[in-house]
């Protein structure tokens, strides 16, 4: 069955099972539009599920005046035969693109099919703001659970501690809120940042720069951190934080932080950085998106990678610019998914999950960007 004829047929058996609960006493049903917000579909989706009702006999639409329940129509059964619905979910990203993101959707939508759920994609952009009103939305039209990877931010999100008190069927994926006991999936960052780091280490590169987007306001990037400096430690080198450039989405003066605008800045920032700091030989990028701007940076500006600087990251879709050319450690991403889509299904059937807490490991690519440092 395809995505779009599930969506429309679910609509129609929700409206249906509330005309028969009474729940328009006025007869009247809500607009497409006002139907198509509550569910997050398009009105061509809820158009359907009313044509359904009107080919049934169940309703009446007048030109002008809106849709209404016929007062002397013959209601199917309520319960019995009627096959019950589908429990609704929804993944909330951060962002999803090629390198990070978009494997965990299409896993995800995958597991729900088989799971037997509907699944509704939403998009906070890494606004806690955004983040908030998407929640709140979604558990007023009565989803039966949320699967969400957390916004960057300063403080915890206060809508997933009430969540997460109220007993809400919730999974966070990637990133979890430090001492929050919630249902999660990730990986082990610390592990995987550890292992790239070795790999620098082990070719020779003792003052290494390592680079974030954003500011230590995330686990996720807590742990690539601690995983870094735990590598340098068990070598028996100094960690030297003035190398680091970390927090470069502070250097953006656009609102939007992913903008080509605001990406020439950044490189710009790295270069200035790097030329600052002639003793760096190697970089080690916390996301995809800061291995991909410091290697354009170093190239336009006439660096050699490896011969002048050698660089490894996180992750690197096979469609992204450069695909596995970057050295990196690649995260599970269609395990995180599937396993986030498990999670909360045995959370709403009432079953204990295998694991509420599941973390997973990555692995290793070696690409085109790592060499020991010139003599």
């Amino acid at each position: 069955m395809k995505n779009e004829d599930a969506l429309y047929q679910m609509i129609y058996q929700k409206l249906l099972t509330d005309i028969q609960e009474g729940r328009y006493e006025d007869q009247r049903l809500p607009t497409e539009k006002e139907i198509a917000q509550q569910f997050f579909v398009s009105r061509i989706t809820v158009r359907r599920a009313m044509e359904l009702l009107v080919a049934h006999g169940i309703v009446v639409r007048i030109a002008g005046r809106g849709t209404f329940v016929r007062k002397s129509q013959h209601l199917p059964a309520l319960a019995g035969n009627q096959p019950k619905p589908r429990p609704l979910v929804a993944l909330v990203m951060g962002g999803y693109s090629s390198s990070f993101g978009l494997e965990i959707a299409n896993a995800a939508m995958q597991e729900a099919e088989e799971q037997g759920i509907h699944l509704i994609l939403k998009d906070t952009g890494n606004d806690q703001a955004r983040e908030f009103k998407i929640l709140e939305d979604l558990r007023q039209s009565g989803v039966d659970g949320i699967i969400v990877q957390p916004a960057h931010g300063e403080i915890y999100s206060r809508w997933l501690i009430n969540a997460v008190l109220d007993h809400y069927p919730i999974v966070m994926i990637d990133r979890f809120l430090p001492g929050i006991d919630a249902p999660f999936v990730g990986v082990d960052n610390e592990h995987l940042s550890e292992l790239a780091t070795n790999r620098l280490l082990d070719l020779g590169h003792r003052n290494i720069c390592l680079i974030t987007l954003e500011d230590e306001t995330t686990s996720s990037l807590k742990s690539r951190m601690e995983g870094f400096t735990w590598a340098m430690n068990q070598h028996r080198i100094p960690v030297n934080r003035e190398l680091w450039l970390t927090g470069l989405t502070r250097w953006a003066r656009t609102e939007d932080k992913n903008s080509p605008e605001s990406h020439e800045q950044y490189m710009a920032q790295i270069l200035a950085h790097l030329r600052a700091h002639p003793e760096i030989t190697a970089v080690f990028s916390t996301e995809y998106l800061a291995s991909q701007l410091t290697y354009t940076a170093l190239t336009k500006a006439g660096y050699r990678v490896p011969e002048d600087y050698s660089l490894v990251g996180f992750d690197c879709g096979a469609a992204g610019l450069y695909a596995d050319m970057l050295s990196h450690v690649r995260q599970p991403q269609e395990e995180i998914g599937r396993s986030g889509v498990r999670m909360i299904c045995s959370i709403i059937r009432g079953e204990a999950p295998e694991s509420t807490h599941l973390i997973l490991d990555g692995t290793w690519v070696r690409g085109e960007t790592m060499a020991p440092p010139r003599p």
